[in-house]
This record gives C-alpha cells, sequence and structure tokens, in this order.
C-alpha cells in the first residue's frame, strides 16, 4: 500500500471528485493494482482576475483628452479681457507630449492609470474690431433721417459658424441699440410759431416721426399762443427707445 499525490488532467473544480470515485484506467496492471482516493479531492478552483485590453487603453485615453481640453478651456478663459471670448469650437490638441499607461494589454491589473501631458489650442475673439463693423451695418439698417445713440450700443457675441484649420474663427456678432429721429428744429419751429397749441401739436405729430402726440406748455399761462419768436421756443425731445 502506497500514498502518492496525484494532479486532475483538466484544471478547475470539476476535478474535486468525491472519495472512492477516482479509479485506475484499464491497462495491463489493472488485475495487480486497485487504486481509491480515501477522502475527496481538494484545491481545483478557478478564479477570475482583470487584466488590460488595448480598448481599455483606448477608453481612458480618450477620457483623460476630454479632461485636458475643459482644463485648458477654463485656463484660457481666465486670460481674457472684457472684449475677448474663447471659441469653444477652436480648441484642438495640437500634439500629445507624454502619453504613459501603468500597464500594457495583457497584464493583470485591477485598475489602469494614465500619464498624459498635451498642448491644446484655441482661439480668442477680439469683438473690439468686429463691433465697428457691425456698427456700420447697424447704422444702414435705420430708417431714413434716424440716428443711433451711440452710448446706447451693446454687443454681444453670437453663434460661431465655422473654424478653419489654421483656427480663423468666423462668428456672428449682435448690436442692440437705441434709435431717435432728426429733428430738424429751426425750420419746424419757424412753422409752428405764433399758432395756437392744439393746431402747433397736431402739425408736429403729423409731420414728424414721433411716438405720441406732443405736448406744449405755455408761459405766461394767459398767452394762449406759441411764441412768435422762435429763439423763445425751448425743444425738450424725450427719447423712447426702439430697438433697430
Amino acid at each position: 500500500t502506497a500514498e502518492v499525490e496525484v494532479t486532475a488532467v483538466s484544471p478547475g473544480p470539476e476535478g474535486n471528485v468525491q472519495a472512492d470515485t477516482v479509479t485506475l484506467p484499464p491497462s495491463d496492471l489493472t488485475d495487480k493494482v486497485t487504486v481509491r482516493n480515501l477522502e475527496p479531492m481538494t484545491g481545483g478552483d478557478m478564479i477570475q482576475v482583470s487584466a488590460v485590453s488595448s480598448g481599455d487603453q483606448e477608453r481612458l485615453q480618450a477620457q483623460v483628452l476630454q479632461f485636458l481640453q475643459a482644463v485648458a478651456q477654463t485656463e484660457m478663459s481666465t486670460r481674457l479681457t472684457a472684449e475677448e471670448f474663447l471659441a469653444q469650437e477652436s480648441l484642438r490638441v495640437m500634439a500629445i507630449d507624454e502619453l504613459r499607461f501603468s500597464h500594457a494589454p495583457g497584464e493583470q491589473t485591477e485598475r489602469l492609470t494614465l500619464t498624459m501631458t498635451a498642448t491644446v489650442r484655441g482661439t480668442a475673439v477680439s469683438t473690439a474690431e468686429a463691433a465697428t463693423l457691425v456698427f456700420a451695418t447697424l447704422t444702414e439698417q435705420i430708417p431714413p433721417h434716424t440716428r443711433v445713440l451711440p452710448e446706447s450700443i451693446q454687443f454681444e457675441p453670437g453663434q460661431v459658424l465655422a473654424v478653419d484649420e489654421q483656427g480663423v474663427v468666423t462668428f456672428e456678432l449682435v448690436a442692440r441699440g437705441t434709435a431717435v429721429p432728426e429733428i430738424e428744429t429751426e425750420s419746424i419751429l419757424t412753422t409752428i410759431s405764433g399758432q395756437e397749441p392744439e393746431v402747433a401739436m397736431a402739425y408736429l405729430f403729423d409731420q414728424l416721426p414721433l411716438s405720441a402726440v406732443p405736448e406744449i406748455r405755455i408761459w405766461p399761462v394767459w398767452f394762449h399762443r406759441v411764441p412768435y419768436t422762435p429763439r423763445r421756443i425751448q425743444v425738450n425731445q424725450v427719447i423712447t427707445p426702439s430697438q433697430p
């Protein structure tokens, strides 16, 4: 009688058989040797381990690259002036300066890390020069005998339309301002001088681009006509905002 160690031909838990189930295959020794396993067989096992694949590396690289672009955008935005904006569509990775994975494809690990540095370029657009062109276009769109108050002009960057390979940005710039009619007061005052207030107000409302009937106040109150001398008439123009 002898005890020997045996190893299952196939790995895994299938080799963990019960007692008295191991026998000797048919051979010339079948009649001379008896084989028994007095105890259950143990030690066969199968465990799952994680290993790196090329797909894992590609996904991690894409995530890190997206993160670097977001960091670059934030950093660039802090350096802009009040008249500049960063065209997000212009952000591009110009070069990957360092790319180092902690594990190669096929290596076993529960955690894959990546060290990456990259050069990211973006275009900061100044609206100052574009504003001059937009203002000229704005003044061309207002009705005749109307002017835009310069202090009312507001510019707002609109949609980015295109970014070429050199980073040149084509974008919309929205301009808003208050337009007021240009009134030639000298001839108007000459016409209404000496008129009754009701007649003068009707004439002004009919002849001028006014949003409401004008108001005429005469002093002294007992004088019921517009002064006969135009230079004694004081004009106060109230501006009602209008977006051209």
